[in-house]
C-alpha cells in the first residue's frame, strides 16, 4: 500500500471532484465530460493497469483510483496523481480561487515525495498480523533503511512460500515433522511449476531455479547478518539489493498464481 495519508486521500478526493462513484465531477458545468472510458486510459497510461481487463477493477472510477492508492506502492500512486494533477492543470482555464491554487501546490509535494520513495511491492497474505509485517517491511524499505528488513523479509517469505506449498499438496517438512528450510520449499515448488507446464518460457524455469541458490544464501544472511540475532548487519547497499531481489521474486510468483487457470487465491 502507498504511504498516502487519510488526509492526503482526502484533501486530492476533495480537489479532484470525488462524488458518487464519479471523479472530476466539477468539469461538467465546463461541458468538459469525463467517463469511465477516460478514467481506464488515464490509469492505463499513469500505472499500467488496464481497468476493463482486470475484475479486480470491476469498479466505479472514485473506488478504481481509491484501490490504486490503498494498495499500490508509492511510485505507483504518485504516477496516477501526477496524470491527474496535469490533466486538471490542462483543463483548468478558469480562475483560481486561493484554495485551489494551495491545494494543487499541496498535492504537488505529496506527487514529489511518492516519486521519490523507495518502494517494493509484496502480495497481501495473512491476517492481520502479516498485513503489520508487510507494512513494517515497506515503512522501513521506504525510509531508506533495508537493513531493518532482512529478518522480518525472510518471516514474510517463509509464510508465503508454506502456504503456496500447502495449497498445492507439497511437503513443507520431513517425516519427523522438522520444517524444511526456505530455499528447500522453493526448490520443491519450483519443481511443481515445472512439472505442471506453469511456464510458457524456459527463462522462467531456470530463472526460478538460479533463486534456489539465492534463498540459501538469505538463509544465511538472516541468521547472520541481520538483526535476528546479535550480528555485524549487511550494509545498506547490499540489504537493499537482497531485499529486490527477494520482493522481485515473491511478486513474480503471487502473479503466476494469479494467472494460472489451476490457481485459487491463497487461503489465508
Amino acid at each position: 500500500m502507498s504511504s498516502l495519508t487519510y488526509v492526503e486521500k482526502e484533501k486530492a478526493a476533495t480537489f479532484f471532484g470525488f462524488s458518487h462513484g464519479y471523479i472530476f465531477t466539477f468539469l461538467d458545468k465546463h461541458d468538459i465530460p469525463f467517463n469511465k472510458y477516460n478514467t481506464q486510459r488515464m490509469i492505463r497510461d499513469a500505472c499500467g493497469i488496464d481497468i476493463f481487463a482486470d475484475e479486480e477493477f470491476n469498479l466505479s472510477q472514485e473506488r478504481c483510483i481509491r484501490k490504486i492508492w490503498d494498495e499500490k506502492d508509492d511510485v505507483t500512486a504518485g504516477k496516477l496523481l501526477k496524470v491527474m494533477l496535469d490533466y486538471y492543470r490542462a483543463v483548468a482555464n478558469w480562475d483560481w480561487d486561493w484554495r485551489e491554487k494551495d491545494d494543487y501546490q499541496f498535492l504537488r509535494g505529496v506527487e514529489k515525495r511518492l516519486l521519490s520513495s523507495k518502494s517494493i511491492n509484496l502480495p497481501t497474505i495473512g491476517g492481520y498480523d502479516l498485513s503489520l509485517l508487510k507494512e513494517d517491511i515497506r515503512q522501513h524499505f521506504a525510509n531508506n533503511t533495508p537493513e531493518l528488513v532482512l529478518d522480518h523479509l525472510h518471516t514474510f517469505a517463509s509464510h508465503f512460500f508454506r502456504e503456496i506449498s500447502i495449497k498445492h499438496g507439497i511437503k513443507i517438512a520431513n517425516d519427523n515433522g522438522e520444517n524444511y528450510s526456505l530455499d528447500t520449499v522453493v526448490a520443491n515448488l519450483k519443481n511443481y511449476y515445472r512439472d505442471e507446464n506453469y511456464f510458457d518460457s524456459e527463462f522462467c524455469v531456470v530463472a526460478i531455479q538460479n533463486t534456489i541458490n539465492i534463498f540459501a544464501k538469505f538463509n544465511q544472511i538472516r541468521n547472520t547478518r541481520s538483526f535476528s540475532h546479535p550480528n555485524t548487519v549487511l550494509s545498506k547497499v547490499e540489504a537493499e539489493y537482497v531485499v529486490r531481489i527477494v520482493s522481485d521474486t515473491i511478486q513474480f510468483v503471487d502473479q503466476i498464481e494469479k494467472l494460472h487457470p489451476q490457481s485459487d487465491d491463497l487461503p489465508f
